[in-house]
């Protein structure tokens, strides 16, 4: 009798191995979904404490499903965007930005940041363009992502897109002064043996993403930072916005004077950038441009993240406003 119980054991034991085999060299090999590609999580680099922050792989690929399935191939980096010559190029342009920057939803050579980087290369230029741009980042998180970041590229410009409202975003900080923190890597918990795990299996990756879909870093589609939903009949002047703003301005600009340029794509300029803070940007030689492309025909589907055509008119803003020097 233990023998037949060991025996129906080991044969639902195998089927599952079998099966799980099966379905991880479909999702592989036949569908071609990337794995999770992070090469580490750190903590210090952002300031919301909202956890940890993925380091993604270079050349890692990933998906999106928004507007389609799509897969695409990260940068030589491990960001979206065209790749970055590090070795015979020495000036570097940070673009900062949420996941309207990152922009998993098109081809690297397509993106906003990737459009830049043609056009300085056609114009001549020896700039290398670097994508900070990340999911769910307001201008505070930025500005940590920034300084990290810095001390690796030595930044010569760094351009700031401000896409909507930062209201509710910057409201979920814990503090608007900039305090650098210690930068270390999170191996608590199951970390460090979930992330191997998950490089190497499309399957677990999958699964993992299922049960935990609001994952800060990574998702195949990040979440849609969208204006505040407000009429645009009934917009007022937000004091307290306009009061936090401009205190996270004038620290970009303390920190790194004569380097900040800042695009506003707001649809509604003054929604978006409020008054004190756009006549501190204006006051204190901060470059500035307003281009109201953050609208529905610009947007996938009307309403998501940028299309071909948005990213392609930011991409030219960034080189317009690249050219005012």
């Amino acid at each position: 009798m233990a023998v037949v119980q060991i025996k129906k054991i080991f044969l639902f034991v195998l089927s599952f191995v079998t099966a799980f085999i099966l379905v991880e060299l479909f999702l592989q090999y036949v569908i071609g979904f990337p794995t999770y590609s992070v090469e580490k999580k750190l903590t210090g680099i952002r300031g919301s404490a909202s956890g940890t922050q993925n380091i993604f792989i270079p050349n890692s690929t990933f998906f999106n499903v928004e507007g389609g399935l799509q897969i695409y191939r990260r940068n030589n980096l491990g960001f979206t965007g065209l790749d970055v010559d590090t070795i015979n190029r020495k000036e570097f342009i940070a673009i900062l930005g949420n996941s309207y920057l990152e922009a998993y939803q098109v081809p690297p050579e397509s993106t906003a940041v990737g459009i830049l980087q043609i056009s300085l290369q056609n114009g001549g230029s020896n700039y290398q363009v670097v994508n900070l741009g990340n999911s769910g980042h307001d201008p505070m998180d930025l500005l940590y992502r920034l300084y990290y970041y810095d001390q690796f590229f030595h930044f010569k410009k760094i351009i700031l897109v401000i896409p909507a409202s930062q209201s509710d975003w910057l409201n979920r900080q814990p503090s608007l002064k900039f305090s650098p923190q210690k930068i270390v890597e999170n191996k608590a918990g199951l970390s460090k043996y979930l992330i191997p795990l998950r490089n190497h299996s499309v399957f677990l990756d999958l699964f993992a993403k299922t049960i935990n879909a609001k994952e800060q870093q990574g998702d195949a589609v990040p979440e849609i930072e969208t204006p505040q939903k407000r009429q645009k009949t009934e917009l007022k002047y937000d004091a307290e916005y306009d009061n936090k703003l401009k205190q996270v301005v004038t620290q970009y600009n303390s920190l790194y004077p004569g380097k900040i340029a800042i695009i506003n794509i707001g649809e509604n300029e003054l929604e978006t950038i409020p008054d004190s803070t756009k006549n501190y940007i204006l006051s204190s030689n901060i470059r500035y441009l307003w281009r109201p492309i953050n609208k529905p025909i610009n947007k996938i589907n009307g309403k998501g993240h940028l299309n071909t055509t948005g990213n392609r008119e930011l991409g030219k803003t960034l080189y317009e406003l690249f050219k005012q020097d």
